[in-house]
Formats: structure tokens, C-alpha cells, sequence
């Protein structure tokens, strides 16, 4: 009971309690595209609306992009390192394979937007949502999530290796062959998202104060060797 109490307590102290801030965009905003930007060799954008532009495989690290919104674009493959994202939407864009590694995103969402095999390394997140978009494969080793919301989103194969996290929801998400390697998940609720052959320490202490069906944690029960009869 006591043992019961403390792993409570543990996913109470990490689980959301409030819901994450959306980022606050200017009331107007100035149609423009990324690469017009780094053709002007620019470093800062505040109130940009870029709409339907395709960058191939661009350029755009050590920005600062703050009050923006990105509909219909495609960046996949782009380098995005050590950018900074203040307050932006992104609506319907691919970032296929793109890399965003050390980069910042606070009060930021994503919304039908593919992210598969893209690269988050050392990235921060904070009131950070994820919606309907597919980012599986993508890599989150060492990153830092903070307030951070996914529904609806698709991780099959994502390495979310060596992370921190506090405060992140989930809902009807998917991760399948997904590694949690040393990344603590208390807080993190699983039970209406798919939960298979998921990569773990031997010690399992990744899942402490985790909130999990039945069927979740028979499965990994089984993962460790631990025969469970029906």
C-alpha cells in the first residue's frame, strides 16, 4: 500500500494539471517566406505568414522566429539548428527528415503536419502541442519537454532516448518500436495510446509512475520475461 501511495504521488507531482499555453500571434500579420529571409541574411522575423512555400533542402539555422504561422509548407529536409521558435503555428506543413537539433519551441503547435525522420536533438519544449501529425522515426534524444500536449500523433519508431519531461499529456497516440531509453515517463498516461515493443533499461524504472491498461502492462511484463496468464 505504501509502495501503491509513493508511485501515486510520483505521476500525480508529473501529470499535467493545466492546459498548454497557445501561442499568442500578432493580430496582423506580413506574407513572406523563409528562404526571401535568409536571401536578406536576416536573423529575427516577428509576425511572418508564409503560405505554401517549398525550400527543398534549405538553410535556416540560428534564427529567431517569434508571432508567426506556417500553412502549407514544405521544409523537408531543411536545417533548422539552434533556431529559436516563439509563438508559431505550423498548419499542414512537411518537415519530413528536417533537422531542428538544439533547437527552442515555446508556445508553439503543430497540426496535421509530417515530421517523419525528423531530428530534435538536445531541442527544448515548452507549450508545445502536437496534433494529428505523423512523427515517426523522429529522433528526441536529450531533449526537454516541458508542458507539452500530443493527441492523435503517430511515433512508431521515434527515439525519445535520454529525455526530460515534466507536465507532457497524451491522447490516442501511437508508439510502436519507439525507445524510452533512460527517459523518466512519470506522469505520462498511456492508456488510450498503442503501447508495443517499446525499448526500455533492464531496471524498467522508465515507467515508474506511469499510468497504464491492463493489456500495457501485461505487455510489458512480458518484455521482461515475466510470464502472465490471461
Amino acid at each position: 500500500m505504501i509502495i501503491s501511495s509513493m508511485v501515486q504521488d510520483d505521476f500525480n507531482k508529473q501529470a499535467p494539471s493545466q492546459e498548454v499555453n497557445p501561442p499568442d500571434l500578432p493580430p496582423v500579420l506580413t506574407p513572406g517566406t523563409l528562404g526571401a529571409l535568409a536571401a536578406e541574411g536576416a536573423v529575427e522575423s516577428e509576425g511572418l505568414l508564409c503560405a505554401d512555400e517549398t525550400a527543398g533542402t534549405g538553410s535556416f539555422t540560428e534564427l529567431e522566429i517569434s508571432g508567426a504561422r506556417f500553412s502549407h509548407c514544405s521544409y523537408a529536409g531543411c536545417d533548422f539548428t539552434q533556431t529559436v521558435f516563439r509563438d508559431v503555428v505550423f498548419e499542414d506543413c512537411d518537415l519530413s527528415n528536417a533537422t531542428f537539433d538544439q533547437a527552442g519551441f515555446t508556445r508553439c503547435s503543430f497540426k496535421g503536419c509530417k515530421l517523419t525522420g525528423a531530428s530534435f536533438l538536445e531541442s527544448a519544449f515548452t507549450d508545445v502541442s502536437l496534433r494529428n501529425s505523423l512523427l515517426s522515426y523522429s529522433s528526441f534524444v536529450r531533449s526537454r519537454w516541458k508542458h507539452v500536449s500530443l493527441i492523435a500523433c503517430d511515433l512508431t519508431g521515434a527515439d525519445l532516448a535520454e529525455m526530460e519531461q515534466r507536465f507532457v499529456g497524451l491522447s490516442e497516440c501511437r508508439f510502436v518500436d519507439a525507445s524510452f531509453f533512460r527517459t523518466r515517463l512519470a506522469g505520462m498516461d498511456f492508456t488510450t495510446s498503442v503501447l508495443e515493443n517499446v525499448s526500455f533499461s533492464d531496471s524498467m524504472t522508465e515507467f515508474y509512475g506511469t499510468k497504464l491498461s491492463v493489456y500495457q502492462a501485461a505487455s510489458l511484463a512480458r518484455l521482461l520475461g515475466i510470464i502472465v496468464e490471461e
